[in-house]
């Protein structure tokens, strides 16, 4: 006998008849209710999915979860993986699993067994990731640009919300926040400093069912002081860009030079070295021009990523500069 879409327990009857008689035997059937919880969570969190077994007129033999071929029990012990059960009581018997690091998205099936049968039934794990991206060293006095991604996220976030040196930061005219609407499973939100005048932190958070925060990102506040202090020695001329109050040195990569609108590159009439002091907190980058490849009064510019906004100019005389092995001049 099968019966569909039984919602509650009932009793069913077996007829039958032997030699003229008739004969009869009750069975009962047990609807039993198991529902799921999953969770949201950033990468690398906590992660809890929670099976219920309700009105259950007996005590299921086991709950366990299962993923793939990763089977998670309260009777064993998995690096990683916690699960508690707790005990039948009134029809009623639960069964939690606790993911200590979730880093992608999963389904875990819980299973319920009985003497002669199983129930199954799939929670999931949506994770997603938050991260900031933008400038880590600012030039003193110039805007900073930040994004906070918000990815993998099948849930749409509620909100996206930043702080600046500790403060919460609104729209006003220290900051501008854009955000880029909830789409592909992502949500972006941009904060525009308008004016770094000092090294500080920024944070990011991110809501989708629980808040979570990004760890705190260092800015790192530098000045560019044009060395117009220019010589040469050996018959090379030297012109010298100095960054100061710098946390760690910048990459040799996103310091790029120019003679007038031309950028430079390392050749056997050019050359580009970076010196970096960690005690003073500065780094010097210098140009070096090879003798005769000078004509005339000529404008050196030096850029970080290539930014006007991050940039200084020194002006270098042909008519001042003697070559002499040896010796520095400076202007």
């Amino acid at each position: 006998l099968q019966l569909a879409n039984q919602n509650a327990d009932s009793t069913v009857t077996c007829m039958f008849t032997i030699d003229g008689k008739e004969y009869s035997q009750p069975a009962s059937i047990d609807v039993i209710d198991i529902t799921t919880k999953g969770t949201t969570v950033m990468t690398g969190n906590k992660a809890t999915v929670v099976c219920n077994v309700t009105d259950s007129a007996v005590a299921p033999t086991d709950i366990y979860w299962k993923e793939g071929s990763n089977v998670y029990k309260a009777s064993t012990t998995t690096t990683g993986y916690h699960v508690t059960k707790t005990t039948y009581t009134n029809g009623k018997q639960s069964s939690v699993l606790v993911i200590d690091n979730a880093t992608a998205d999963k389904s875990y099936e819980c299973t319920v067994d009985y003497v002669k049968v199983s129930f199954k039934e799939v929670a999931t794990v949506d994770v997603h990731k938050l991260v900031i991206t933008g400038e880590s060293e600012v030039l003193t006095g110039k805007a900073g640009t930040f994004t906070c991604t918000l990815s993998e996220s099948k849930t749409k976030p509620t909100s996206i919300t930043w702080k600046y040196g500790g403060s919460s930061v609104t729209n006003n005219a220290d900051y501008k926040i854009t955000e880029v609407g909830y789409a592909s499973e992502t949500m972006k939100s941009i904060l525009v400093v308008n004016k770094v005048t000092a090294d500080n932190n920024i944070i990011c958070s991110g809501t989708v069912e629980s808040t979570y925060s990004t760890p705190a990102t260092a800015v790192d506040a530098y000045e560019m002081v044009s060395q117009t202090t220019l010589g040469v020695h050996n018959d090379v001329a030297y012109v010298d860009m100095k960054f100061e109050k710098l946390n760690k040195q910048i990459p040799d990569g996103r310091i790029t030079w120019f003679q007038g609108s031309t950028q430079l590159t390392d050749t056997s009439i050019y050359t580009k070295t970076h010196t970096y002091d960690a005690t003073k907190k500065e780094q010097i980058s210098s140009l070096k021009i090879k003798k005769g490849h000078i004509s005339s009064k000529t404008t050196f510019t030096c850029r970080v990523d290539g930014n006007t906004d991050y940039s200084t100019t020194s002006e270098l005389d042909v008519a001042t500069i003697t070559f002499t092995p040896s010796t520095i001049n400076i202007i």
